[in-house]
């Protein structure tokens, strides 16, 4: 038997990379003066996951993509705005970074979909929390004066035109993803990045 970590997700464009590494070069230097300790997420590794499905077998990715086509066919692209900072699971205990992805009506229908097509329990209390990781504490701490500059600041809107099945398993201290499958949404155009406002 051969298992996979598998989960749904959203990728994100190397123009998207690009725009957003002076925001991250300028939280990383808020970092180093904070003598913040963290791990930071390669631009390669960028997601937002949509369902976590867990260790799977490979033998069921087949039915796994078409029901991910199904449901992609009844969503039409749409935008996403990525707008602040904030930490996981609070600012006074942080372990993780990330960047606070709007919960529109769009992409919760999307992930609502697919949570129940492929019957996948969301495993926050708070509901289903849209987020793009950017770092991870190697121990937990307070990161208020860390995120505070960075709360507001505005990261743009992204065409979202397809879902991806990923895979993920540990290299050492790092995650690595392979992208399973591309499955477009309805209407299939070629969208990209809005442009990012710079820092």
């Amino acid at each position: 038997m051969s298992l996979k970590r598998l989960f749904i997700g959203l990728s994100f464009s190397n123009k998207f990379a690009n725009d957003l590494e002076p925001w991250i070069k300028k939280i990383k230097k808020t970092a180093d003066k904070k003598e913040t300790d963290l791990s930071w997420t390669p631009p390669d590794n960028y997601h937002v996951t949509l369902v976590f499905l867990g260790q799977t077998e490979e033998s069921e990715i087949a039915s796994i993509t078409e029901k991910m086509q199904a449901v992609a066919e009844k969503h039409a692209p749409f935008k996403l705005k990525l707008r602040g900072l904030d930490g996981f699971p609070s600012l006074m205990q942080a372990r993780v970074l990330y960047l606070d992805v709007q919960r529109s009506q769009n992409i919760l229908n999307l992930q609502g979909d697919l949570e129940q097509a492929l019957q996948a329990v969301d495993r926050h209390e708070a509901g289903y929390v849209p987020h793009l990781t950017i770092a991870r504490l190697r121990n937990p701490k307070s990161c208020r004066d860390l995120v505070s500059p960075f709360v507001h600041i505005d990261l743009g809107k992204q065409e979202v035109c397809e879902i991806v099945l990923f895979s993920s398993q540990m290299n050492g201290n790092f995650v690595s993803y392979e992208k399973i499958k591309q499955i477009q949404l309805g209407g299939n155009e070629s969208l990209g990045w809005a442009q990012i406002q710079q820092p």
